[in-house]
């Protein structure tokens, strides 16, 4: 099922896993103490979402990339958001202005455990602080797939985000308005060679030009005088 084209599993010989694992606190320090281990106990929503890239036929272990959008949390601290669940914190000022605005996107997740809730705001948080901290001239290629990826996952969770739409098209759109811009000023370094180029050039014919003029004068002055007599031969 995994290699059939059709199921759309693969996409360019790659397939995307990303799993949520949310192990309960007190069970992770019962762990940490039966192993002897100080691993730190990370919070709920600071898992990684990997890729792991088509194994090599003589590679012993697959290759991992961490996502350089989706790798991390803006911070390590965390704070509850509305009962659903600990989101970053840098997300909550944001959740809870676009919550106000748009009651729906609360209504939706009610019924639902927290800890489906929980990684439902921390994504539409993600969203929200890229679009909040990011500026047109960071969009790229990577990114705008970043998100797009991002915003599949985001309807997984069934929330409205109509009001949103609009937004997240124009951030897409951007990445022409960035390459036009970098176009626009490969141009002008361009034109600015060529006009330093012509500058010269015209410097060298301003003295040219005025050397000539001061021998066109001196011939001029020249033809000016009377002809006279008794100077002998003429001086060339």
């Amino acid at each position: 099922m995994l290699n059939d084209q059709q199921k759309g599993y693969l996409v360019d010989d790659t397939c995307v896993i990303e799993a949520t694992v949310a192990v309960p606190k007190a069970e992770m320090t019962a762990l940490v103490n039966e192993n002897g281990s100080s691993a730190p106990v990370q919070p709920l929503g600071a898992e990684l979402p990997m890729i792991a890239e088509p194994l090599d036929s003589r590679a012993e272990s697959p290759v991992v990339k961490e996502e350089p959008f989706l790798s991390s949390l803006p911070s390590d601290e965390t704070a509850d958001f509305r009962g659903f669940g600990k989101v970053d914190k840098a997300f909550v000022p944001l959740l809870e202005e676009v919550c106000s605005l748009y009651p729906s996107l609360v209504e939706c997740q009610q019924n639902r455990g927290e800890q489906f809730t929980q990684w439902a705001f921390t994504t539409l948080g993600r969203l929200l602080y890229f679009l909040k901290t990011r500026k047109p001239k960071d969009i790229t290629e990577e990114t705008c797939r970043e998100l797009r990826k991002l915003w599949a996952e985001l309807e997984v969770f069934r929330f409205d985000l109509s009001w949103l739409k609009t937004d997240f098209e124009t951030s897409l759109r951007m990445k022409n308005h960035v390459e036009r811009a970098r176009q626009m000023r490969e141009e002008m370094n361009a034109l600015d060679a060529q006009r330093k180029r012509l500058k010269a050039e015209l410097a060298s014919v301003e003295v040219n030009f005025e050397e000539a003029q001061r021998k066109v004068a001196d011939a001029e002055e020249l033809l000016e005088c009377e002809l006279g007599y008794g100077r002998g031969e003429p001086s060339s």
